[in-house]
C-alpha cells in the first residue's frame, strides 16, 4: 500500500501517529514493525557490512550474499566497514536489512530516495517478494506503478483511495 501527497500534507506525521500508538489507533499485538525513516539512522559504524545484517536475521550467509548483491554490492563489499561506506550504499544496506527483518508490517518514508536505477529495480523486485504487508510514502510514480497495489492520497487533510 503507497501513500501518497503533496509536501507538508501529513504523510510522515501519520505514519509517526501509527508508529507511536497515539490514541484512536490501534495496532495488534501480533504487528512486528520495521520502520524506514527518510534519516536520521543510527547504526554502529564499526560492524562490516555483513555483520550488520546478520544482527538480528535469520537467513543464512548465502542469503544475505544474495540480497546484498541483488542492491549491488560486491564480494569485496561485505567484509567493509559501515563507516567507509557511501550514504546512497548506507540507505541500500538498511533497506535490505529491514526486508530481510523479523518483521510482518514494513513502513517505509520515501524508501526509494538516493537509489540509482539498478538498485531502485532489485528493491522492486525484492518488495514484491516480500511476504508481509508494506506500506510506503513515496513520490516516485515508478515505485507506485510497479509496486503498489492499492494508493492513498492525503489531501485537504483527507485520506482517499487513489486506485
Amino acid at each position: 500500500m503507497a501513500l501518497t501527497g503533496g509536501n507538508g500534507t501529513g504523510k510522515t506525521t501519520l505514519i509517526q501517529m501509527i508508529l507511536n500508538h497515539e490514541e484512536g489507533i490501534s495496532i495488534s499485538p501480533k504487528a512486528k514493525i520495521g520502520y524506514f525513516a527518510q534519516n536520521g539512522y543510527k547504526y554502529n559504524s564499526n560492524q562490516n557490512v555483513m555483520e550488520f545484517m546478520q544482527k538480528d536475521c535469520d537467513y543464512n550467509i548465502s542469503e544475505i550474499r544474495s540480497v546484498l548483491a541483488s542492491m549491488g554490492f560486491k564480494q569485496n563489499d561485505i567484509g567493509k566497514s559501515l563507516s567507509v561506506l557511501s550514504g546512497g550504499e548506507i540507505i541500500k544496506l538498511l533497506l535490505a536489512k529491514m526486508l530481510m527483518g523479523r518483521y510482518n508490517i514494513l513502513i517505509m518514508d520515501e524508501p526509494s530516495n538516493f537509489l540509482d536505477i539498478p538498485s531502485l529495480e532489485a528493491f522492486e523486485i525484492l518488495m514484491k517478494e516480500y511476504t508481509g504487508t508494506i506500506v510506503f510514502i513515496t513520490h516516485d510514480k515508478r515505485l507506485l506503478e510497479n509496486v503498489a497495489d492499492v494508493v492513498y492520497e492525503i489531501r485537504d487533510k483527507k485520506i482517499n483511495l487513489k486506485h
